[in-house]
């Protein structure tokens, strides 16, 4: 729904149900948010940041995985692959 939000409010609503999933999420697990922040810090520390503009170039599927059949069948979504 993000991806179609077209005003910052719209955004704004879409990113309040994703930290309202990870609120939850975060009670189920019973991880405090502290802890969350220390582990995006570490992972921030050590992988560098989205705002840096790093990204990852690859992703590895295993040929079993369950949806390496979706994606090798969508070539001309994913020219990609190999």
């Amino acid at each position: 729904e993000i991806l179609n939000a077209k005003t910052k409010d719209e955004i704004a609503e879409e990113i309040a149900d994703v930290l309202e999933v990870i609120d939850a999420l975060k009670k189920v697990a019973n991880i405090s948010e502290d802890e969350i922040l220390k582990q995006k810090d570490d992972k921030l520390n050590f992988k560098g940041s989205y705002y840096d503009g790093i990204y990852g170039n690859y992703v590895n599927i295993d040929s079993n995985h369950e949806l390496t059949a979706y994606y090798l069948s969508e070539k001309d979504r994913y020219p990609e692959i190999d």
